[in-house]
C-alpha cells in the first residue's frame, strides 16, 4: 500500500507549521553547539543554588547535552559547567565531556583565562577547567608493634617510612643503653599518612592503657589489645620478606 504524502508535505511547508517551527528553533539557540562571547555568560562565577544544580544534572544525565549547550542554558562558561560536573562526581576527568576539547581550543577559553589572570588570582578559575584534576599524593609508610623479651608486657608502637625490616634492624643496633635482647615485630600495617595514624593509635592507647613515658613510644599493654586497635586502621597487613605468615595472625599476651 502506497500513501500519497504530497498534501501533508505541502501543508508542512506552508505557513502556520513552517512558521511555528522556525519560531521554535529561533527561541532555542542553546540546542546549537556553539559558543558565545564571554559577555554572554552573565552567571559566570556566581554561586550555584540547589535548583540550578538539579537542572544541571538533568541537562547532563537525562537530556545528554554537551557543555557548550549547557553553558548557554545556564549562562555560565563551558569551563564553569565542566568544573561543576567534576565537583558533583558526574565525570572523572574533563576529557570525558563532549565538546571539551573544542572549548579548550576556542577563543572563549583564552578570553576567560585572560580575564581571570587580570583579576590576579588563580582561585577564580571556576570558568576555565584545567586540563586534568590535581591529584595530591599521600605519603605511604608503616605502623608497627614491637616487643622485646626483656620487657614483658610492654609494647613499642611506632611508624616508619621505610620497611618494618629496616626499622627493626635500626632498633636492634648495638647500644649500651638498649635492652639485652633483640626486638621483634609482632605485626605491622602499610598505611597512608602513617604519622597521623601513629598519633591516633598513641592517643587511644594512652587513654585506655598506660604510657610508660610521655616522650617515648612504649605502652604497658598486651599484643592482643594492640592488635585490636590495628584492626580499626585501613591498610594492608605487613608480610615478612621470607613469606612466612604475618605475626599479626598470632598476637601474644
Amino acid at each position: 500500500m502506497c500513501l500519497n504524502l504530497g498534501p501533508l508535505v505541502l501543508l508542512m511547508e506552508t505557513s502556520p507549521f513552517n512558521e511555528a517551527a522556525s519560531r521554535f528553533n529561533n527561541n532555542l539557540p542553546f540546542f546549537k553547539s556553539q559558543m558565545e562571547p564571554l559577555s554572554y555568560y552573565t552567571n559566570s562565577g556566581a554561586p550555584w543554588f540547589e535548583e540550578e544544580t538539579e537542572r544541571l544534572k538533568k541537562h547532563f544525565s537525562v537530556e545528554k547535552l554537551d557543555i557548550l549547550q549547557i553553558g548557554k542554558l545556564h549562562k555560565r562558561t563551558p569551563g564553569g559547567i565542566a568544573s561543576k560536573l567534576m565537583s558533583l562526581g558526574l565525570v572523572d576527568s574533563y576529557q570525558e565531556l563532549k565538546k571539551y576539547d573544542e572549548y579548550k581550543n576556542s577563543s572563549l577559553y583564552k578570553e576567560a583565562l585572560s580575564r581571570n589572570q587580570k583579576q590576579g588570582t588563580t582561585v577564580f578559575f571556576k570558568d576555565v577547567a584545567p586540563p586534568q584534576p590535581v591529584i595530591i599524593a599521600k605519603p605511604k609508610g608503616y605502623i608497627y608493634c614491637m616487643s622485646n623479651p626483656s620487657m614483658p608486657g610492654i609494647m613499642k608502637i611506632g611508624m616508619t617510612m621505610r620497611t618494618p625490616e629496616e626499622r627493626l634492624k635500626e632498633a636492634n643496633k648495638h647500644d649500651t643503653f638498649k635492652p639485652p635482647t633483640l626486638y621483634q615485630i609482632d605485626f605491622a600495617k602499610e598505611v597512608l599518612n602513617p604519622k597521623i595514624k601513629e598519633g591516633i593509635l598513641h592517643d587511644l592507647l594512652e587513654r585506655y592503657t598506660e604510657r610508660i613515658n610521655p616522650q617515648r613510644e612504649f605502652f604497658r599493654v598486651s599484643s592482643t589489645e594492640v592488635y585490636r586497635f590495628f584492626q580499626l586502621v585501613d591498610g594492608a597487613w605487613w608480610k615478612p620478606l621470607d613469606n612466612s605468615p604475618p605475626p599479626a595472625t598470632k598476637p601474644h599476651s
